[in-house]
């Protein structure tokens, strides 16, 4: 991208729908299988999959910005009726706790019950690096254009990557979006990452909303919390 277009996105991020905003988003995904392996998998958890895949139209996230400050999280909706496929629904749809980003300290925080306890694994908002494009697109309304980048992961096999796609609106000058993603010149209404898309499906202003820190959990930095993962994989492979 030519530094004379990032200037006019810049530039045009001027108009302002408000710096207090509700986003709900949805999620869709192509298919829950790993399509590079062979099907392999008996009918019944076939089924099991499939079932979970069908209760995404269930569920909702819901991105809170305040100024500065974002919370977002997964809404219970209809789920909480939808039984074990529900929770498997929940856990596929690829965020679950509380995720808290500050852009001018620099700070994300995710909230995550794991390993038998509470975590809130911190990092830094700014960790993409984000590759903007020309190429736009409508979004609920809003034109918005495409930025790309990736991110490590950690498995229990080693680091993975991520490869993201956002589609940010200038028109709206919020560097925030789903699932901590953000520090781009305009909201994120729609991310693709993992074979699962989050678009957005509802923006309201409110100037009421206030977003709190979570405390709850033990402080750990991301690398630490890697780490303590890749030692529970090598136990239960070695057992």
């Amino acid at each position: 991208m030519s530094r004379a277009f990032l200037l006019l996105l810049i530039i045009s991020s001027n108009i302002l729908i408000g710096q207090s905003l509700k986003v709900s988003y949805k999620v869709t995904a192509e298919s829950i299988f790993d399509t590079n392996r062979p099907d392999t998998l008996p009918d019944m958890v076939k089924k099991t999959f499939k079932d979970a895949e069908r209760n995404f139209v269930n569920i909702s996230y819901m991105l809170s910005i305040n100024n500065n400050e974002s919370s977002f999280e997964m809404e219970d909706l209809l789920l909480n009726d939808a039984g074990g496929n529900g929770r498997l629904a929940k856990a596929l749809a690829g965020f679950t706790g509380k995720i808290y980003c500050n852009k001018a300290k620099d700070i994300k925080l995710k909230q995550s019950d794991v390993y038998g306890q509470t975590f809130l694994i911190s990092s830094s908002f700014n960790t993409i690096k984000w590759k903007i494009t020309n190429e736009s697109k409508d979004v609920r309304g809003f034109k918005t254009f495409k930025a790309t980048g990736t991110e490590e992961y950690e498995t229990g096999k080693g680091k993975e990557e991520w490869n993201l796609v956002a589609w940010f609106s200038p028109e709206i000058n919020i560097p925030f979006g789903p699932g901590g993603y953000g520090n781009l010149p305009g909201l994120i209404l729609e991310l693709e990452r993992g074979g699962k898309t989050y678009s957005a499906s509802k923006i309201e202003t409110d100037k009421t909303i206030q977003i709190e820190r979570p405390k709850e959990g033990k402080l750990i930095s991301q690398t630490d919390f890697d780490k303590i993962g890749r030692n529970i994989s090598k136990e239960i492979s070695d057992n």
